[in-house]
């Protein structure tokens, strides 16, 4: 009996021991994906170089109707480029709109009242930069433009 009771216990022990070293081999996968994250090339460029980078991507053609927005997605992407974004007001002082007798809005902005909070984000984050606004008005005007129209006349002063 006493050789059985032992042998249990030296099982019980041996299982113990597995569960605490899988739990460990858990933890340490879980360190070397963030090690190799943090290491990744992307994060060794310096942020002067990345910020050109990123002007660069806010100089290409592109409208607020597209469902991508260079700004926004850079500032969306991690803390990092978030910070270099929102401290490169030169990032965010080009806009191209496109108003129409029909939609205004870029797609995944069902209102008015998104479009224009889009472009006053945009006159925020340029900060005193001077803008610049490639305007495409087509067709007649819609209730929508005057509104759109008067934001950007706020700002004319800046304009290039």
């Amino acid at each position: 009996d006493r050789d059985l009771e032992d042998s249990e216990r030296e099982v019980m022990r041996l299982q113990s021991q597995i569960m605490f070293i899988q739990e460990q081999q858990k933890r340490l996968r879980a360190y070397k994906t963030k090690i190799h994250s943090l290491s990744s090339p992307i994060r060794k460029i310096p942020n002067e170089i990345l910020a050109s980078i990123f002007d660069s991507a806010c100089e290409a053609q592109w409208n607020l109707l597209q469902d991508y927005i260079p700004a926004l997605s850079l500032s969306a992407t991690c803390t990092r480029w978030r910070s270099l974004a929102l401290s490169s007001p030169n990032l965010w002082s080009r806009l191209k709109l496109e108003i129409t007798s029909g939609e205004i809005a870029p797609v995944g902005v069902h209102d008015l009242d998104s479009f224009v909070a889009t472009v006053k984000l945009f006159f925020e984050r340029s900060g005193k930069h001077n803008l610049e606004i490639d305007l495409d008005i087509r067709g007649e005007e819609t209730d929508q433009s005057p509104s759109v129209l008067e934001l950007l006349f706020e700002h004319s002063q800046r304009w290039k």
